[in-house]
């Protein structure tokens, strides 16, 4: 029940505001994460809140936050989801060449995923891309 009451805060934050104030929203929201929740429901949320930046287009911050989940939690059964969206916001930032590293070295540690026929698609776009 917990789980879903701040599920619904987040998508609630997101219906709301939208783009405008996404940043300052996101802050709020990490901060009432780290003071409610623990363990891998604060990798849960933490990660949701990630992913909110990166759909309103805030993706230095989405990344930013994912490289702190990914250290945090060295060993997290999500690692193939962290790795994935900081590819896609080095993509979206038309960060071409990071992008295509991480995907590559996507396809080599997670060839198990659900998400690398996706993987193997971006890659295959950003063969045509230039770095910005």
């Amino acid at each position: 029940m917990k789980g879903l009451v701040a599920l619904l805060v987040l998508v609630t934050f997101v219906f709301l505001t939208g783009v405008v104030g996404a940043e300052a929203n996101s802050v709020s929201i990490q901060k009432y994460i780290d003071k409610k929740y623990s363990g891998a429901e604060l990798e849960k949320y933490s990660y949701y809140n990630a992913i909110y930046l990166n759909v309103v287009g805030k993706y230095e911050k989405s990344l930013e936050l994912l490289l702190k989940i990914k250290e945090k939690y060295q060993y997290s059964k999500n690692m193939d989801n962290y790795d994935y969206y900081i590819a896609d916001n080095y993509e979206k930032e038309m960060k071409t060449t990071q992008a295509r590293d991480i995907y590559k070295q996507f396809l080599v540690d997670y060839p198990e995923s659900a998400r690398l026929q996706k993987v193997k698609e971006k890659l295959n776009a950003l063969q045509f891309l230039k770095e910005k």
